[in-house]
């Protein structure tokens, strides 16, 4: 498997929060996604020791809403169990289907309550440096 890189970055909004994730591969979307949204939601110092896996299994109709729909998903994971999950182990990855297991960490609490993941501008591309990007809105 390939070495893959990614990066995210916070964007101010009145009333949400925007991450804007830029990855060498659409996997890296995912990652990105998972590590960014979990910077959101905890402080180092609210993340507790005991480890916390579960399984997750995605489709959707195309890739834009496979990303959001999956964090979607691991947002209500986290809510279930009090728990951020900022990595994922891919087991299949295509533009419409994501498995693999999610990994995170309990949590005393949460910093950011996120509400929703949004559809809204929620659009894969590439950018000028050929690298995969988009924003997501995080509904607060």
């Amino acid at each position: 498997m390939k070495t893959m890189k990614y990066k995210y970055s916070i964007i101010e909004h009145a009333a949400d929060i925007k991450l804007k994730i830029t990855a060498s591969a659409k996997e890296g979307l995912f990652k990105g996604g998972l590590e960014g949204m979990a910077w959101i939601m905890v402080e180092d110092e609210d993340i507790e020791k005991e480890s916390i896996e579960k399984r997750i299994e995605i489709s959707a109709l195309e890739e834009n809403i496979l990303l959001v729909d999956f964090l979607s998903e691991v947002l209500a994971q986290s809510d279930i169990y009090n728990s951020v999950f900022p990595e994922i182990e891919i087991e299949e990855f295509t533009e419409q289907k994501i498995i693999g297991k999610i990994k995170g960490k309990r949590i005393k609490r949460f910093k950011e309550e996120i509400k929703a993941v949004t559809y809204h501008g929620a659009n894969i591309c590439k950018n000028k440096q050929g690298l995969w990007e988009i924003t997501i809105l995080f509904d607060i």
